[in-house]
């Protein structure tokens, strides 16, 4: 049996680098493979996630009405009411079109959905609005949490088309105490709260 070496015609140092290179390629396709496995369990997971999505933005007379229930007479429902508003909605209407501007808030809306509990309530309450209501939180949990969201979708560019679309947002707050409520709180400007 001849030798690697004698059958390449290789000196001793060029096998040992092909070797090396060899064995280099295979670490490279074990762990592309790796990735491809993750990737492929990731994608699994996302869209079995967005089958779990409880929430749903609802258009503002739902909002309203489903609120209403929840804080009807009868309730002793503590929470909190919060306005998010789309800053540069206008903006990007002017700029990309009703359909840019659209797919935005859109976007926005299933962001937040995504995001809050199942038993929080969500609706769209204008054209560049969305209000939440977070029920059972105390005060200063909301504030943080409406901080981090805003600040997390500020930073979750949405696609549209061959366009990035970031959005600019602002939230107010106040906290709703056992009261009925048949049409969305005002919110409190002292309370607000800049993306």
């Amino acid at each position: 049996m001849h030798s690697t070496k004698n059958i390449l015609r290789l000196p001793k140092a060029e096998l040992d680098q092909v070797r090396n290179s060899a064995d280099q390629l295979d670490d490279i396709m074990h762990l592309k493979a790796q990735l491809d496995a993750a990737l492929e369990e990731i994608d699994t997971l996302r869209r079995r996630s967005e089958g779990l999505n409880r929430n749903v933005v609802l258009p503002r007379n739902k909002f309203t009405a489903r609120l209403a229930n929840v804080l009807g007479p009868d309730a002793k429902v503590k929470g909190t009411f919060a306005r998010i508003h789309v800053q540069n909605f206008h903006a990007v209407h002017e700029e990309y079109g009703d359909e840019a501007a659209e797919e935005l808030c859109n976007g926005v809306g299933a962001w937040l959905a995504g995001h809050i509990r199942g038993t929080d309530i969500i609706g769209r309450v204008g054209t560049c609005t969305f209000a939440i209501f977070f029920g059972f939180g105390a005060r200063s949990s909301i504030e943080n949490k409406l901080t981090r969201l805003l600040r997390r979708i500020e930073h979750a560019p949405l696609h549209w088309k061959d366009k990035v679309l970031n959005a600019q947002l602002s939230a107010t707050y106040e906290n709703v105490d056992d009261r009925a409520v048949t049409h969305a709180p005002r919110t409190d400007t002292k309370n607000a709260i800049a993306g």
